[in-house]
């Protein structure tokens, strides 16, 4: 039988990657709002776009932190969701460079986006 539908392992385990663009969406929303970066526990941005920008963010971050790998575990109990072996070791690896990557840009954050955003 043909694998039908591995595509959806790999929406998965690039949800870190799609969820750093969606904040780094979210930071230049804010920058684009403001006309400069936001200082840290001085400004307040609001306005219903940034609102609904938010909570496609705080979707895509409860997927990735709760969901993501026990519904990639789950779907690989399913063949038509198998690859191989080692495609499946590769998309734990990409998960993790997502994660590493998120990591990276919250410790280099030149704008202190990152900084206000969790203020």
């Amino acid at each position: 039988m043909k694998r039908m539908m591995p595509w959806l392992t790999w929406a998965l385990v690039f949800s870190p990657v799609l969820l750093l663009v969606v904040f780094l969406t979210l930071a230049a929303h804010v920058r684009l709002g403001l006309g400069h970066w936001p200082k840290p526990m001085w400004e307040n941005y609001y306005t219903a776009a940034y609102s609904s920008h938010v909570q496609i963010f705080t979707w895509f971050a409860i997927l990735t932190v709760y969901a993501a790998i026990p519904l990639w575990l789950l779907l690989l109990f399913f063949r038509p969701f198998r690859i191989s072996l080692r495609t499946h070791l590769i998309q734990a690896g990409v998960y993790a460079i997502g994660w590493g990557l998120i990591a990276l840009y919250t410790a280099w954050d030149p704008g202190r986006f990152t900084e206000w955003f969790l203020d």
